[in-house]
């Protein structure tokens, strides 16, 4: 059971005496040389950043506070009313 299972414990006895067909651990026993039916992936150690590391220079924090649009200058200035008004006239001059 320990080749198939791993373990046994009541799960592993109760599948291999009750749940799985004979031909179903044969097979497991078989392909045991090239299936590693125990393997578990490595756990990987995660390595804290420290405080230099994590803290962003003025430029990055900049770029990303631009892309929310915080911190760009301003494309053009809202216009005042006589800007708005010597505008119009002059479009409407040029269409005379």
């Amino acid at each position: 059971m320990n080749a198939v299972y791993g373990s046994t414990g009541f799960w592993s006895w109760l599948r291999y005496w009750y749940l799985d067909s004979a031909d179903f651990v044969t097979l497991m026993l078989m392909d045991k040389g090239y299936y590693d039916y125990d393997y578990t992936e490595p756990k990987t150690i995660i390595k804290a950043k420290t405080y230099d590391e994590s803290v962003m220079s003025d430029d990055e924090l900049k770029d990303v506070l631009g892309r929310f649009g915080w911190g760009k200058p301003k494309e053009s200035t809202p216009l005042t009313a006589e800007e708005m008004q010597r505008i119009a006239m002059e479009e409407q001059n040029e269409k005379l």
